[in-house]
């Protein structure tokens, strides 16, 4: 996103990581491992009090308030995005639930799930960031 400092963000969002002591914290790194392989050219950054990404608007978002389960929400943006009606991608290793039209999550309680399951959270990832993106972006 325009404007922040990728670098910088990516430590703020590690040292806010320490900071918390979440007892999932090698499953959140590797899932932010994923995300971050699957769109190198993402943002992650602090928001909504968890590490999210974005290319023109946050697409996929942790949420970490569960001490034994990590989601990875994966959604349309801050705002409501009507022009893209349901979003849905191929997911043949049935990671993901729908939560609304604009959003399906995918819930982890191991690192050797998330390990197992790598290449197709990154499959799922690339192909939800690129449709959801703003044409314009």
């Amino acid at each position: 996103m325009a404007g922040m400092d990728p670098e910088a963000s990516r430590r703020d969002v590690e040292d806010r990581l320490a900071a918390r002591a979440h007892p999932l914290a090698e499953v959140i790194a590797e899932l932010r491992a994923a995300v971050s392989a699957a769109r190198p050219d993402a943002v992650e950054s602090w928001k909504w009090n968890a590490p999210s990404w974005a290319l023109d608007d946050h697409f996929a978002t942790l949420a970490l308030r569960d001490p034994d389960e990590a989601l990875l929400i994966l959604h349309a943006g801050a705002r409501p995005r009507p022009d893209l009606g349901a979003v849905r991608v191929a997911d043949p290793a049935g990671l993901l639930r729908a939560a609304a039209p604009d959003r399906s999550i995918a819930a982890f309680r191991s690192v050797d799930q998330v390990r197992d399951a790598r290449p197709a959270i990154e499959a799922v990832v690339r192909e939800w960031a690129a449709r959801v993106a703003s044409p314009a972006g």
